[in-house]
């Protein structure tokens, strides 16, 4: 049992609950942990990130939802966790859907909370890790009725930018090495990797790609060899359609209340470059309170890293940093203190 699994006797209910998602084919599952007392209460909608994840948000051993929504629910928030399409209990296809299709799963979600008697439908707010930072945005973008947003280790700029920061990052040990032996090799492979990213990212379908992949780029040097063997790693469905994303549009269109939290040691979408990105989506005259956070010594998955350790996510005992939940509980808490908006 990992430290942070709930403490019993659980002051809120859990429910299962059943709703038609995205698509005609999708019918999601998911818990609704609901305060005891008082209704109606306000709603929290959780989306996770890459990769199928069941309700708990199940990765490397921890239910980072799990100890997300208790914490919430503990100060009075209902919490809907679900089931990713495809996943656990709920219908429809994972492995062919697009971040449009997740987009329409969150907003099916909303739909739901709104639809339930004990939900206080003007104070639903949407939170996503990762790649759900994307839905939850396009969701916010498109439905002006949401409460707020909460991105955690949320992504900001196009991801083609971010996928070749990451490549850039991997490739950097590598680089500085002084011993300089398989240096040029070693440039050529960032290189044409890069060049498959921005050829990926700027074709409209796996057609158009593969095409464009079969030609040379004389300028580079390099060969359609070259692209053909670094292209597989990126041709797989979901990866194009991420590379294809880019979240500034849907951020700009948000108009209510903003949460960024990211942690120090997050490599993968990190503060120093997705939070400049963020601010300048959200100009001084576009309404939108958007707060930062960074937590210290945490990481893209918010485990907190003690310094002078190295924990894998397996190894870590916490599921996600105690700082974090308070960033996020305490920034919530404010916003339900707040008049309502008519």
């Amino acid at each position: 049992m990992r430290l942070q699994a709930p403490r019993l006797p659980l002051p809120y209910r859990e429910t299962v609950v059943r709703f038609a998602g995205g698509s005609a084919v999708t019918q999601l599952v998911g818990t609704l942990a609901l305060p005891k007392g008082r209704r109606p209460v306000p709603a929290v909608v959780l989306v996770s990130g890459s990769g199928p994840h069941n309700r708990h948000g199940e990765q490397f051993g921890h239910q980072p939802f799990r100890v997300l929504a208790d914490d919430l629910a503990r100060r009075g928030f209902a919490v809907l966790c679900y089931d990713e399409r495809g996943v656990g209990a709920s219908t429809g296809h994972f492995a062919s859907a697009t971040t449009t299709d997740f987009a329409a799963d969150v907003a099916a979600a909303v739909a739901a909370l709104r639809a339930n008697r004990h939900i206080d439908a003007q104070r639903i707010f949407l939170m996503g890790h990762s790649q759900g930072s994307l839905e939850v945005a396009r969701v916010a973008a498109q439905d002006s009725g949401v409460a707020g947003v909460v991105l955690l280790s949320g992504l900001a700029e196009p991801l083609v930018e971010v996928y070749k920061a990451r490549l850039r990052a991997q490739m950097a040990p590598h680089l500085n090495k002084a011993d300089t032996t398989g240096r040029a090799d070693i440039l050529k492979t960032q290189l044409v990797c890069e060049a498959v990213l921005n050829i990926i990212a700027a074709s409209p379908n796996e057609a158009a790609a593969l095409a464009a992949l079969q030609r040379p780029i004389p300028a580079q040097g390099i060969s359609p060899e070259e692209l053909a063997y670094f292209a597989p790693t990126y041709l797989q469905p979901t990866v194009q359609d991420i590379l294809r994303q880019d979240p500034r549009p849907d951020l700009r269109k948000i108009r209510v209340p903003v949460l960024a939290v990211t942690g120090a040691l997050d490599t993968e979408a990190p503060a120093t470059t997705q939070f400049p990105a963020l601010k300048a989506a959200f100009p001084a005259s576009g309404g939108t309170q958007l707060t930062t956070v960074v937590v210290p010594q945490v990481t893209h998955f918010l485990q907190t890293i003690p310094a002078g350790t190295t924990l894998s996510p397996y190894d870590n005992p916490e599921s996600i940093s105690p700082a974090a939940l308070s960033a996020i509980g305490d920034w919530l808490t404010k916003q339900i203190r707040q008049p309502k908006s008519n």
